[in-house]
């Protein structure tokens, strides 16, 4: 312990003068006695002088020595271990007998004494946190062998750091100045960390975590992640400035739909910054979705023949999926025309949409859409049997007449409607107008009647037949004879005229001859050996002769003379020769006077 002694008082009267080792340093518990030798000059005051003190540090005795009325000497020993350290000042007094005192003070520090710290100790590791201060695991420090005086009480408090903050394994861990004493006479000391032991123990990585992007896409086939966002960090202590490093590409497991696909980026996510080793980044798990793609779809409806109902199917004309895909074939639980009959261009409402191909379960499908097709009128056929008279006489038509409607019937007509249809204006004809036997006789033409008859229409195709006979018309043949001049012959002019039925072509021939060549009215004109020939001659059987009546009117007979010369007889009369016209062969004689 180290007394300092300063300073002095001077008074008028009394001076003390010539202080030595007033100013003294002391250790605390390490003390020699320390003595002051003082002197006085009483100046113009009386004597004897007598010595005293003031503010005496606690645990110090003061004597005086070898007092006298010029001096004195002061001696202070240490009581147990001194006064506490700290800063004293004591006063020493001088008193002269005649009243007059001065005083000078003694300043006194008494310095801590050192603490050593001894012993071994094991910190434990922790992770970082941005300071080096560490925890002790077990103590075994002590202090020094003679660092604490006997009596004291004194408890170190240690404090232990790392050398840096920053993480690591096997860092040294020494005890920190800002470890402390405590106890009664912990004031008394101070620490030294010379020769203090130390430890290792470990600063791990403060893990941090990224809150990733999400990932969300539309399906387009491909594995492609697009992130939306930016990834942030989670557990950076404030105060460090830490970004992420890295920026990958990211890749779906999967190209379908789904949700929570894992999501594989091209490089791991990195910190960068002046404390980023001091981290440790715990790559996030990636995971996104992929939504199914909004399918359109353009509808053709088929055309279909009218079936009673109002079905329709339908084509996939064209769609928006991803070039590739297979939707495999495109349905409906329901297609339905607007209406039930015929017509163009008729509405199909389409819902219920899916598709069973590999790529479908990647689309939503449209709920509803609608196509156009047209409804085109059922054929019916005729069935039954074709009743026709087994012979008929020819008539210059190929017509036949159905002696039982009835027994025809219609063919593929929806089965509830059939009670609603029947055939009227049912035509029947032979192959042709020409008598035959077992001629085929075939429908060609019949209407369609009743409600349902819009929706339907009817094929002769394949329409029941039947054989019958046309025989051949009787054809009765009549001449009309001309009049004529007599001729010298019987042979008579006629026309012949016959029943034909109208636009009939052939030619009727024959010979015709009156009764005889002779004049006469209303002769019987007579042909014979009548024939027919011609393209529709063949179908008529005719009588081979027939008669009528005509005229043979007298014919004009010229008569001339020729000759009469005679030699003069004395009368008019003269011979002649007479000429006419006459037919060769006729016999006639001609008289008269000449």
């Amino acid at each position: 312990m180290i007394f300092i002694v300063t300073g002095a008082s001077t008074l008028y009267a009394l001076v003390i003068t010539n202080q030595t080792n007033t100013n003294v340093v002391l250790s605390y518990g390490i003390w020699d006695d320390t003595s002051f030798d003082l002197t006085a000059d009483l100046e113009s005051a009386t004597g004897p002088i007598s010595w005293t003190t003031t503010n005496v540090p606690s645990n110090v005795s003061a004597v005086f020595s070898n007092a006298s009325d010029t001096g004195a000497t002061l001696t202070l020993y240490q009581i147990n271990n001194g006064p506490n350290a700290g800063n004293y000042q004591m006063n020493v007094v001088a008193t002269a007998q005649s009243g007059e005192s001065t005083s000078t003070m003694i300043a006194i520090t008494v310095q801590q004494r050192a603490f050593s710290i001894r012993g071994s100790f094991t910190a434990n590791n922790k992770t970082y946190d941005r300071s080096n201060s560490a925890t002790i695991a077990t103590d075994s420090l002590t202090p020094g062998l003679i660092d604490v005086l006997d009596g004291d009480t004194v408890t170190l408090v240690p404090v232990v750091i790392f050398a840096n903050a920053n993480a690591g394994v096997g860092k040294t861990v020494s005890l920190s100045t800002s470890s402390t004493l405590t106890g009664a006479q912990a004031g008394n000391y101070y620490i030294t960390l010379s020769g203090a032991p130390t430890t290792t123990a470990t600063i791990a990585q403060q893990s941090v975590t990224i809150t990733p992007p999400s990932f969300s896409k539309t399906y387009d086939s491909t594995t492609t992640a697009t992130a939306m966002g930016t990834p942030t960090l989670n557990g950076i202590l404030s105060g460090d400035s830490i970004t992420i490093s890295g920026s990958p590409t990211f890749t779906y497991t999967q190209d379908s739909v789904g949700t929570n696909i894992p999501v594989t980026p091209s490089l791991s996510y990195g910190l960068s910054g002046t404390t980023a080793s001091n981290y440790l980044l715990t790559q996030p798990s990636l995971v996104g979705e992929i939504m199914k793609r909004s399918l359109s779809i353009t509808f053709a409806g088929v055309n279909k023949t009218y079936d009673g109902t109002a079905t329709a199917t339908f084509t996939v004309a064209s769609d928006t999926r991803v070039v590739g895909d297979v939707l495999g074939t495109i349905s409906a639980t329901t297609s339905q025309f607007t209406q039930v009959g015929i017509g163009t261009g008729l509405t199909i409402n389409i819902s219920g949409i899916s598709g069973d191909g590999a790529d479908a379960d990647n689309y939503t499908f449209p709920s509803n859409a609608t196509a156009t097709a047209n409804v085109t009128a059922r054929t019916l056929t005729i069935g039954g049997t074709l009743q026709v008279p087994s012979t008929r006489v020819y008539d210059g038509t190929s017509g036949a007449t159905i002696s039982n409607t009835g027994a025809l019937t219609l063919v593929n007509a929806v089965s509830a409607e059939l009670s609603n249809l029947s055939l009227t204006n049912i035509v029947a004809q032979y192959a042709n107008k020409n008598v035959g036997t077992s001629k085929t006789v075939s429908v060609t033409s019949a209407t369609l009647s009743g409600s349902a008859r819009f929706n339907y229409t009817v094929s002769l195709s394949g329409a029941p037949t039947a054989t019958a006979n046309i025989t051949a018309k009787a054809l009765a043949v009549t001449i009309t004879a001309t009049n004529k001049q007599y001729d010298g012959n019987a042979t008579a002019s006629v026309t012949y005229l016959d029943d034909r039925i109208s636009g009939d072509l052939f030619t009727v021939s024959g010979t015709a001859t009156f009764d005889s060549k002779a004049v006469g009215t209303s002769k019987t004109v007579t042909a014979t050996g009548i024939t027919i020939s011609g393209t529709d001659a063949a179908n008529y059987t005719h009588n081979t002769s027939t008669t009528t009546t005509a005229n043979i009117t007298l014919r004009t007979l010229t008569i001339g003379i020729s000759g009469g010369g005679k030699t003069y007889d004395g009368n008019t009369s003269a011979t002649v020769t007479y000429t006419d016209n006459r037919l060769s062969g006729d016999n006639i004689t001609i008289t008269g006077t000449a």
